[in-house]
């Protein structure tokens, strides 16, 4: 289904909103139809010409400013589950051994 790119715009739009708003609400993000949406539009975007183009900059702009204030959430977002999950695995890695060791102690303590 083709769409102008007034309509893909309003699309990038849109879903930068939904996903900037699933972020706030501790929902998950999910960037990759975003990202696929901007490739389509900028390969649209090359084939029109300058004066047609040139109309799409002050949106881009809100678009680009959007994105590079979220940005910096979503990896600060990433980089506290990381450590989350380097917690946890740390925490299991010593259960584990624990447990090992109570195992070792119950076998060597019946023999």
């Amino acid at each position: 289904m083709y769409t102008t790119p007034d309509e893909m715009l309003k699309e990038i739009s849109a879903i930068m909103d939904a996903n900037m708003q699933a972020f706030h609400n501790g929902q998950d993000v999910d960037m990759v139809i975003f990202d696929e949406k901007v490739r389509n539009f900028c390969k649209t975007l090359v084939t029109l010409p300058k004066f047609e183009a040139k109309k799409y900059e002050d949106q881009l702009k809100v678009v680009i400013e959007n994105l590079t204030s979220f940005i910096p959430k979503l990896e600060a977002k990433r980089d506290e589950l990381e450590e989350k999950i380097n917690s946890l695995n740390q925490r299991k890695t010593a259960y584990n051994a624990y447990g090992n060791a109570l195992i070792l102690a119950m076998q060597t303590a019946e023999e």
